[in-house]
């Protein structure tokens, strides 16, 4: 009776087969959803990146208007597709402000400062979240092609054991 429990517990060989299946079943998951998955995942730190980006422009452009003490502030304007406009702005006592969403609101550049800040602590936050997130996608991407190599080990190790059984 042990005998038998005994020969059950041991492992039976791997066919080639069943490892040319797990290693397309492997590649699968890969290309199918981790690389998507991680893809999102960078676009989408991406866009907060350069969303925090324009943030931080807007609060440099606001502190040198005050340490300055500037009344009229010349820029260019984007106006669509990289074409840049001359504008003079007369009234620095209002600046427009995106709060999301395309929907801007009138602050003062105290207020919009005061925004800004809380804002950029937001976006910094999700944008560290999402990197630990591609981070964990990239080691699962890591884990999966390593036990691939795994499994073309043993495959390799079982033709050497051939070889080795014939000569």
């Amino acid at each position: 009776m042990k005998q038998a429990s005994e020969e059950s517990k041991e492992a039976r060989p791997v066919s080639q087969s069943e490892i040319d299946a797990k290693l397309l079943k492997y590649e699968s998951f890969i290309d199918d959803k981790l690389k998507p998955d991680l893809r999102k995942i960078l676009e989408k730190r991406d866009q907060i990146d350069r969303e925090l980006s324009q943030y931080l422009q807007l609060r440099n452009t606001l502190e040198m208007i005050r340490e300055q003490k500037l009344k009229v502030f010349e820029t260019q304007v984007d106006v669509g597709c990289s074409f840049y406009l001359q504008a003079e702005v007369k009234d620095l006592s209002k600046v427009m402000v995106k709060i999301g969403a395309d929907v801007f609101v009138e602050l003062s550049p105290d207020q919009a400062l005061t925004y800004i800040g809380k804002k950029e602590k937001f976006l910094s936050h999700r944008s560290e979240l999402l990197t630990e997130q591609a981070a964990q996608v990239k080691a699962h991407i890591a884990f999966v092609i390593e036990a691939s190599r795994e499994l073309m080990n043993i495959s390799g190790e079982k033709e050497k054991k051939m070889r080795d059984d014939f000569m």
